[in-house]
């Protein structure tokens, strides 16, 4: 029994740091994920919530190192997905902010130091309003870029294959849809 656990202490090594993996990934996640940002990880968070629940339920220590192996790797496959697509939501909104950051620095109009003519301040107020709308578009426009650039890279990614349970064993180690 001890020879055996001590062959097996690599694999339980490994099993362990994934298991580690996920956890931090998984919590940082659900520790970061903003109000807004919810919504569009509904469904990547469900599914992981699914699987983890199920690994709690079928899975234990007397279950074979395959079965607990494979829940291991489709369970990193979804964390990691769900944590790529949070990542890059997180970093398209801060090359937002340094754009906005950007604009607010520069003062749109500088005042003059002489009094203007009233149709000189009403030109530059409609010049000033003006500017600040096509800003406010321009933003609004990048903004639905960057989040339908998201969403499409969410959604473009290729179906996971999975197997059949009653096939999945069997096939574990030849079938190309039990490796991720």
């Amino acid at each position: 029994m001890a020879a055996d656990l001590y062959a097996r202490a690599e694999k339980f090594r490994v099993q362990r740091g994934n298991l580690e993996i996920i956890k931090n990934r998984y919590n940082e996640m659900l520790a970061t994920m903003l109000d807004v940002e919810k919504p569009l990880l509904k469904s990547q968070m469900k599914a992981i919530d699914k699987l983890l629940e199920k690994g709690l339920k079928e899975l234990c220590w007397s279950s074979t190192y395959e079965e607990k192996t494979a829940f291991i790797d489709e369970v990193m496959t979804l964390v990691t997905e769900a944590h790529v697509t949070l990542t890059a939501m997180k970093d398209n909104m801060r090359c937002i902010e340094v754009v906005l950051k950007k604009w607010a620095d520069n003062p749109l109009i500088t005042r003059k130091q002489a009094h203007p003519s009233p149709l000189a301040l009403a030109l530059a107020l409609t010049l000033a309003l003006t500017l600040t709308l096509t800003l406010a578009l321009t933003l609004a426009l990048t903004l639905a870029l960057t989040l339908a650039l998201t969403l499409t890279l969410t959604l473009s990614r290729p179906p996971r294959r999975t197997c059949p349970p009653s096939t999945r064993r069997s096939k574990l180690r030849s079938s190309s849809c039990a490796t991720r």
